[in-house]
């Protein structure tokens, strides 16, 4: 099947993200409402559990030290892995999008162009090469990503899987976008992989607030 040249590379230049359906971002934008809104309710509310039931252990965030816990402690709790992992996936994501990877493993079974099939043959050469690296690096007498007592698990390994697991296909996507003609340069391949950071964008807002009410949450019960 001859592929038509006239057709933009379609990983080359990714949508934006205000593109989203109208529906999905009311959807996010109420969600981060009601979060906000129980954010700046348990507020008063953790002062009159704290008031009126001083026994019970609770703590105010309208209190010194709850204040001092807003201004120093909550930004140290909000930039745990939850928020990394979630960044590099959507990093991960948007160069697995933007390079047709994906379109390319479901129609793998019907007749395909030879660029298409040799960028495919690419992709699969990168992605067995970084997974003996990582065996290697792992799984062999004295391996370096193993714990100190010598075990996956707890280790580096079990540790970094997230940021390796969006590494690896952030790279095999980027190899094969490039084999493909997805991509023109690297300049494509970076823009898709900013498009997916774009394309997250509400879910990054939505986990800042709903962590920041969980730690919150967690303060006032002590």
């Amino acid at each position: 099947m001859k592929e038509n040249p006239s057709r933009p590379p379609r990983g080359d230049e990714p949508k934006p993200p205000a593109n989203q359906p109208p529906a999905r971002m009311e959807a996010w934008w109420r969600l981060s409402a009601v979060l906000a809104l129980l954010q700046l309710l348990l507020a008063p509310a953790s002062w009159a559990a704290a008031t009126l039931a001083p026994s019970a252990g609770f703590r105010s965030l309208l209190s010194g030290e709850g204040v001092r816990w807003l201004a120093g402690g909550l930004s140290v709790s909000l930039s745990s892995p939850p928020l990394l992992w979630l960044l590099l996936c959507s990093i991960a994501y948007g160069a697995l999008a933007g390079s047709g990877l994906c379109g390319a493993l479901r129609s793998k079974a019907r007749p395909c162009a030879r660029s298409r099939r040799r960028a495919l043959a690419w992709a699969a050469g990168v992605l067995a090469a970084m997974c003996a690296a990582l065996a290697a690096l792992a799984l062999a007498p004295g391996a370096v990503l193993a714990g100190v007592s010598g075990s996956l698990l707890p280790g580096p390994l079990a540790a970094g899987a997230v940021p390796a697991a969006a590494l690896c296909v952030a790279t095999v996507s980027a190899v094969y976008g490039l084999a493909a003609g997805a991509y023109r340069d690297w300049c494509g391949v970076f823009r898709s992989l900013c498009a997916g950071v774009a394309a997250a964008a509400p879910l990054f807002v939505v986990y800042v607030l709903a962590a920041q009410l969980f730690y919150s949450v967690a303060f006032v019960l002590g």
